[in-house]
């Protein structure tokens, strides 16, 4: 029988549960940028010490972090942007809306540029910038289509890219890029004329095998292979029956593609579908539907994650309510625990985080004016430790695990509203905090935490006080 775990506060009697007040972080940098600026257009090079920032006014600028100017801001490398040239009104701008990608050895940055139209019809462009230059090595033409996303593939090869309707008529298309030239190597229309719904891709999940998994407002889950090929296609459910588009998880380790999907019933339901090459490739392994009356009407939407096998393989997914534990092999029920008011990050694939060994799952939830940040075994789903702490707003906090240094062990950065708040991942004693601007989440970053807000044009990054 599975277990069911709940925390519960007593009115009044919250407060002496919360966090002690931790000292408060340290703003390190500032940028500010000539355009609307959000976390999907920041983007940190490999080793934290460059970062790059691309707007909607059409700029990518990179910036040495390890060089910070009296004025606070890290110094400018390079500026690239988008040539005038390049527009074919000058209302229609050629802001850069996909999140610029670097391939590993960071020789070459990709991004894609064009805003749905209003009031004109405009091209758009696939580019590709010199990392240590900023010169421009290559660019694609499009019209009437802007790019919406871009993942890197093939040992750094190729460059896959999304590309919709301006218009929002959901006739997706998925380019694939030689790297090195901007050759096109293929182009399919994952969509196809089965589309009655606007169809926005998220970015691809590129495979080790270079397949690309992709999920769509219209119920509909594709795999492309490295070949341009639909190899998989499978609907979730009637158009406009599901909830937003099915969220992915791929298990390349176990052989699994984790589905997650709500209808608008509030019906939840994790799939699992064999990755394994053989004749029973794509075949549904097992699925979880609980009872709505049991878990809620409303709830989370994230993908699943799956611990890689640490101590035992189990699949953890936000189900209404609630986060389970799931069987890897079965998907049987080991565990739930009610996390009431817990959210996902508002943007991307971000499945619920988990240690660096696998052995323990964090959640945020609120109850009562607190939030509680949690620590669950993943085995069982007994709590390992819960940092609850004041939180009039009720706003929600979507957690990143990093290391600020060697010394400081494992950290797990929690953002909520326009507070970060950093816990050490084995007790869970509050860190550090920092009042930042904006709403937007953290970026990933092991040497501390970075924010993004397009409201105030600027990225701003946070360290321990010193």
């Amino acid at each position: 029988m599975a277990i069911v775990f709940k925390l519960v506060f007593i009115a009044g009697a919250g407060a002496a549960l919360a966090a002690a007040d931790s000292p408060a972080g340290e703003q390190r940098w500032s940028v500010q940028t000539s355009g609307g600026v959000s976390e999907q257009l920041g983007t940190f090079g490999a080793n934290g010490t460059t970062f790059y920032t691309a707007d909607l006014a059409g700029n990518l600028i990179k910036w040495d972090t390890t060089a910070i100017t009296k004025a606070g801001a890290p110094s400018k490398m390079w500026k690239y942007t988008v040539p005038a040239s390049d527009q074919v009104h000058e209302d229609c701008d050629r802001g850069i809306n996909s999140k610029p990608v670097l391939d590993s050895a960071e020789t070459g940055i990709v991004f894609g540029t064009g805003i749905p139209p209003q009031y004109c019809v405009a091209t758009s462009g696939f580019y590709k910038v010199d990392a240590a230059t900023g010169n421009e090595l290559w660019n694609f033409q499009l019209t009437d289509f802007v790019w919406t996303s871009a993942a890197m593939a093939m040992n750094d090869t190729v460059v896959y890219a999304v590309a919709k309707d301006a218009f929002g008529s959901g006739d997706g298309r998925m380019y694939a890029f030689d790297f090195a030239t901007g050759e096109e190597l293929w182009l399919t229309e994952v969509l196809g004329s089965e589309v009655f719904f606007p169809a926005f891709l998220d970015t691809p999940i590129v495979g080790e095998d270079g397949s690309a998994y992709l999920a769509s407002e219209n119920t509909a889950v594709y795999v492309i292979n490295k070949d341009g090929e639909r190899i998989f296609n499978y609907t979730t459910g009637s158009t406009g029956s599901t909830v937003g588009m099915p969220l992915l998880a791929v298990d390349e380790a176990n052989g699994r593609l984790l589905v997650t999907t709500q209808d608008q019933s509030a019906n939840f339901k994790q799939q699992a579908f064999d990755l394994s090459d053989g004749g029973s490739k794509f075949a549904e392994l097992w699925a979880v539907e609980p009872d709505r009356k049991e878990i809620g009407y409303s709830g989370n939407r994230l993908p699943a994650v799956t611990n890689g096998g640490a101590g035992g393989d189990v699949v953890v997914a936000f189900l209404g309510d609630y986060l389970f534990g799931l069987d890897g092999a079965s998907g049987d029920e080991l565990w739930r625990f009610y996390a009431t008011g817990a959210q996902a990050k508002a943007t991307g694939n971000v499945p619920p985080l988990l240690n660096t060994e696998g052995t323990s799952v964090f959640v945020c939830s609120y109850d009562n004016s607190f939030t509680n940040f949690t620590s669950l075994n993943i085995q069982d789903g007994s709590v390992n430790w819960n940092s609850p702490y004041k939180n009039p707003y009720s706003a929600q906090c979507f957690g990143f695990e990093a290391a600020t240094d060697a010394t400081a062990g494992a950290l797990v950065y929690c953002v909520e509203a326009s507070t970060i708040r950093v816990f050490a991942a084995d007790g869970g004693e509050e860190q550090w905090h920092v009042d930042s601007y904006g709403y937007t989440p953290l970026l990933d970053h092991t040497k501390g935490a970075a924010k993004c807000d397009g409201g105030y044009h600027m990225c701003t990054d946070y360290g321990p006080p010193s």
